[in-house]
């Protein structure tokens, strides 16, 4: 049985959904993708995964011949960013079998709620690459520098949430005389289904002190 290890720091260069082609001389030509993926578990010798189309957010199945094991403390429900390539007739909206060259264990969780007199504590900055929303979750990029303890929220308050649109902010807490290195591309992704899928919600927002460009620093999300 083929196992796959995982690497539990987002650190990697390929960012959201992209694509190459390669094509060895005579040899089979092949399409490399890069996603945030959820972890759906393993079955008969296969690790399953959904990733969502960025235009319609439909939900996709792909699957891979090899599992990952228990010990990679990676659980069914985990966001993962997953690098693999497939044959160059691959239809990504479809799904199907894919093999898998890397996969990084996202940050990130569910959204918290904090007291309203609090929030204003969640606003130190971000080197914002990428916010996108795929299917029921937030899914961050960062280019920040690497250290220790780094932790990234989506967090909200009981008045921010009591709207059609209700507001996130998210945020990011430095570990105390930690020691910063060379920057990194940090991957994250948020659960915000608990409040995407009621009725009375028509999108989301979230603010974000968005250090790469101080203009953007609102995101809106519709339904």
């Amino acid at each position: 049985m083929k196992h796959l290890k995982t690497f539990l720091l987002a650190t990697i260069a390929i960012l959201s959904l992209t694509m190459t082609s390669c094509n060895d001389n005579d040899g089979p030509s092949y399409l490399y993708f890069g996603t945030i993926a959820t972890f759906d578990g393993n079955r008969d010798n296969r690790s399953y995964y959904t990733i969502y189309n960025s235009e319609t957010g439909a939900a996709i199945t792909v699957y891979a011949d090899m599992t990952i094991p228990e010990t990679a403390g990676v659980k069914p429900g985990d966001r993962l960013f997953i690098q693999f390539r497939t044959n160059d007739d691959f239809d990504l909206k479809q799904g199907g079998l894919i093999a898998i060259t890397s996969i990084t264990k996202c940050l990130g969780g569910n959204f918290r709620i904090v007291p309203s007199d609090s929030i204003q504590y969640f606003n130190n900055e971000i080197y914002l690459t990428s916010l996108t929303r795929n299917g029921k979750y937030i899914d961050m990029v960062a280019m920040m520098p690497q250290e220790e303890g780094v932790q990234y929220e989506l967090v909200t308050t009981q008045e921010d949430l009591a709207t059609s649109i209700p507001k996130f902010y998210l945020s990011v807490t430095h570990k105390e005389n930690a020691t910063q290195g060379a920057r990194l591309n940090y991957i994250a992704s948020f659960n915000i289904d608990q409040v995407w899928r009621n009725p009375s919600v028509t999108g989301i927002d979230v603010k974000v002190n968005n250090a790469a460009n101080p203009n953007k620093d609102l995101f809106s999300f519709n339904k």
